[in-house]
C-alpha cells in the first residue's frame, strides 16, 4: 500500500513563479521516487513558463532561482523551544534540488 510522504516544510518566496517552479521540481522528484523513473505529468505545469515569459511575472529557471533551507534544532519539548532554537542556514541553487532536500 502506498503511503504518501509529506515534504514537511514551506516553500515561501516574494516570487510566486519561482516558488511554483520550485512545487513543480520537489513534485517531479517525488514522482521519480515513488516510479522508479521519470514520468511527465498528466498536465505539464506550463503555467509556470508562461507566467515568466509571456507575461513576466516572475522567474521560472531553477537555474536563476536560490534557495534558503532553514532547519531549525529544538533545544527541548514544546512550542516554545521551537522559537527559540537556533537554525542552519543553507543556500544552494534551484536546480540542484535532489532527494536529500526533501
Amino acid at each position: 500500500m502506498y503511503v504518501p510522504q509529506f515534504h514537511k516544510g514551506l516553500i515561501v518566496g516574494t516570487d510566486p513563479v519561482a516558488v511554483d517552479a520550485v512545487g513543480a521540481r520537489l513534485l517531479q522528484i517525488k514522482r521519480t521516487a515513488y516510479f522508479g523513473e521519470d514520468r511527465a505529468l498528466d498536465v505539464p505545469p506550463i503555467h509556470i513558463t508562461v507566467a515568466d515569459k509571456k507575461y513576466h511575472l516572475g522567474v521560472s529557471d531553477l537555474n536563476r532561482i536560490d534557495l534558503i533551507k532553514l532547519e531549525w534544532s529544538k533545544n527541548g519539548q514544546g512550542i516554545h523551544s521551537q522559537r527559540t532554537g537556533s537554525y542552519h542556514r543553507e543556500v544552494f541553487p534551484a536546480n540542484l534540488i535532489s532527494t536529500d532536500h526533501l
